[in-house]
């Protein structure tokens, strides 16, 4: 039996802000960033093991959606993330390792496995992004830099400051090959930064098993716009 598409008014599209918060790749609150050094393609470093848990902001066609999750990065392009529920417990977990994209919601029993490429993430999240490139962002923290990604749908600039980081399109190229609205801008905040790693991260982490009592939900590729969006 094919499993239910995954429709753009399901309740649990506010679980997975949870994955937008990794598209923090692609969004951008404006920040006034005097005496920010230039900035340049790519991260100035290679992406390593580390631990962070934060506070998040993202904004989406003029709504402001706050959320908290907690994440690991390794390199290449391994991610998991939690993302906490509004009355305690976990919404939603994200697991991105060896090609493989799954989110599980658990309070619904339910997850969403597909390939980890940057039409799934397009799909889920509004951002054509590659899973090494939400990574290279989410493993800057606690870093002090300013750098460039090129999406697929314009480029996009990072900037990382200690216990904060921001994303915003580059102005030159936003809204290329984009339709009006949409994201418009996400800021994590800080609580926790565990780098360097005082013990590495079990490499078991990022290959989350799916519980049998969970049901698949497809991605809706006529879906109008992402559908893990609140």
């Amino acid at each position: 039996m094919t499993p239910p598409p995954f429709r753009n008014d399901h309740p649990l599209r506010r679980a997975v802000l949870v994955a937008v918060a990794l598209a923090a790749c692609a969004g951008g609150v404006r920040c006034a960033a005097r005496n920010q050094p230039a900035a340049h393609p790519g991260p100035a470093e290679p992406v390593r093991e580390m631990r962070a848990a934060c506070k998040g902001w993202l904004r989406w066609e003029g709504g402001k959606h706050r959320f908290e999750a907690v994440y690991a990065v390794g390199p290449p392009d391994r991610l998991y993330a939690e993302f906490a529920g509004r009355i305690g417990g976990t919404q939603a977990i994200l697991s991105v390792a060896r090609g493989r994209l799954l989110v599980l919601i658990p309070g619904e029993r339910r997850f969403v496995e597909e390939e980890a490429t940057p039409a799934a993430f397009e799909a889920l999240f509004g951002l054509r992004l590659e899973a090494g490139q939400i990574v290279s962002i989410l493993g800057s923290a606690g870093t002090r830099r300013v750098f460039s990604i090129d999406g697929a749908r314009e480029r996009l600039t990072v900037r990382v400051e200690r216990d904060r980081l921001r994303v915003e399109p580059d102005t030159a190229t936003a809204g290329r090959d984009r339709a009006a609205g949409g994201f418009q801008g996400l800021e994590l905040k800080f609580q926790e930064i565990e780098r360097p790693l005082t013990l590495p991260i079990d490499p078991g982490l990022f290959d989350v098993s799916v519980p049998r009592s969970f049901s698949r939900i497809t991605i809706d590729p006529n879906a109008p716009g992402p559908m893990l969006l609140p």
